[in-house]
């Protein structure tokens, strides 16, 4: 059985196949091996695409016991699913939502775990009993008096609208300082 000038046998299959040119397998085989390259680099991708995800959002269901959320459960899901590597549009698909809503509710999900993280790390202060924050004063004349910085109501017990005025505090004027000394007022009725 010999072969013709350009048949060559193929090392992979070994069917016989023309060639003109020099290659190492035919070319069934050689789309294959492309196929199973690409599917490799496809897979490999994937998983780095997935180690970035884990990286980037840590454990999304870590804080999961502290959302107060209606849809828990789906949120649940969806979080579980898009930590498998399931495509935004199959989550979507799968509970009936738009891709667009999926990436929401994962990016929602991760800011509230860095805030409940933050949280935890930094516990609000308690406010002193005798803070201008008890006052509930508008912003504009919260601004000032921190500004100043004035943090106690006994620092502005006393004074009048004149004398609050005479301190050459940024944006207080008649009347922030008659808010200001009415506030103090009443808050002192109230004690």
């Amino acid at each position: 059985n010999k072969l013709a000038k350009r048949d060559v046998v193929c090392p992979v299959c070994h069917e016989v196949y023309k060639s003109n040119a020099v290659r190492s397998s035919c070319k069934k085989c050689t789309n294959k091996r492309r196929e199973e390259k690409r599917l490799l680099e496809k897979k490999e991708c994937r998983e780095r695409h997935l180690k970035e995800l884990k990286e980037e959002y840590g454990d999304i269901l870590r804080h999961v016991d502290k959302w107060n959320d209606e849809n828990k459960e789906r949120n649940i899901s969806i979080c579980k699913d898009f930590m498998n590597g399931n495509t935004l549009r199959a989550i979507g698909d799968k509970h009936g939502i738009s891709y667009e809503r999926v990436r929401h509710i994962v990016e929602k999900i991760r800011r509230l775990n860095s805030r409940i993280e933050y949280l935890e790390k930094h516990p609000p202060q308690p406010i002193p009993p005798n803070s201008i924050k008890h006052l509930g004063l508008s912003t504009r004349s919260f601004n000032c008096l921190n500004r100043y910085p004035i943090k106690t109501i006994d620092e502005i017990e006393g004074k009048t609208e004149e004398e609050l005025m005479n301190m050459n505090i940024r944006n207080l004027g008649k009347l922030t300082a008659h808010e200001i000394v009415e506030k103090v007022a009443n808050y002192k009725r109230r004690q």
